[in-house]
């Protein structure tokens, strides 16, 4: 089995001394290249290189990074939200307080002031 003594400056692959293209991505190699350090990994494992723009094909060298965009967390919307949920959260509180308030206050008051009264049930509608 042969152990790699360089390493491909454009992909990482390991080649042997004497090749002058790289097997994997067929990189010219040049022949000053300095040894690299034994590979004890696996391929896959070696970062794949970041192009630069004198390595990027023509069409493709006068694209730019998109700069990043405000998070949505932080324009605002989740505090719009946030209050709008309490707004409404506060008036369905408000609504079943004052219903159980207006029904109590109705019950207590017919229980002391309420007259008994007498009753014929003529009809049971079931």
């Amino acid at each position: 089995m042969h152990v790699p003594t360089k390493t491909c400056p454009q992909c990482g692959a390991g080649i042997r001394e004497n090749d002058a293209h790289c097997p994997d991505c067929g990189a010219a190699l040049h022949m000053s290249q300095a040894k690299a350090p034994a590979h004890t990994g696996s391929h896959a494992a070696a970062p794949p290189p970041i192009p630069t723009q004198a390595k990027l094909p023509p069409e493709l060298a006068d694209l730019h990074a998109p700069k990043p965009s405000q998070p949505l967390e932080a324009s605002g919307c989740t505090l719009f939200f946030f209050l709008a949920w309490t707004l409404f959260s506060a008036l369905f509180l408000v609504v079943g307080v004052g219903t159980y308030l207006r029904d109590s206050s109705a019950y207590h008051r017919l229980l002391r002031e309420g007259l008994p009264a007498v009753a014929v049930i003529t009809e049971l509608g079931l």
